[in-house]
């Protein structure tokens, strides 16, 4: 982890081992947040399946929430390139399929965390955006 480092820099005036270790945790989902939110969808899914599996229940759930957020993102992506003059059917079919799992990954994150509202919400928006994206498909004339 690249802030792991830094958060025990942090804490050496005086917060345990587990107390830097999740600071340390919280910067790096931080950090994956922002290159999604960036565009750098890369660099995020390489950190995301690079990553330690979390023995932590809520980290864990953190987790499948950024997955939530880089599939949205990655649906997204798609579907404007499924829309530009030269989309492929491809780009379609890829846009179901990253937009099913982000609502795969929030379901994930919700039950893992319990009642986690903003993870529902999430799922809620990504059904509403495939049903979107499929009638799209639809109105081009791509079977996906």
């Amino acid at each position: 982890m690249r802030f792991c480092w830094l958060a025990l820099l942090l804490c050496l005036g005086g917060c345990d081992e587990a107390r830097a270790l999740r600071l340390a945790q919280q910067l790096e989902s931080d950090a994956l947040q922002q290159a999604i939110e960036e565009g750098r969808l890369g660099e995020a899914e390489r950190a995301l399946a690079q990553g330690e599996t979390a023995a932590d229940p809520a980290l864990a759930a953190q987790a499948e929430f950024l997955r939530g957020n880089l599939s949205f993102a990655q649906a997204e992506a798609r579907l404007e390139r499924a829309q530009a003059a030269l989309g492929k059917p491809e780009d379609w079919k890829q846009a179901v399929q990253r937009m099913r799992a982000a609502s795969l990954h929030w379901q994930a994150a919700t039950r893992a965390r319990g009642d986690w509202p903003a993870a529902r919400r999430n799922v809620e928006r990504a059904e509403r955006r495939l049903e979107e994206i499929l009638e799209l498909a639809e109105q081009a004339g791509v079977e996906v």
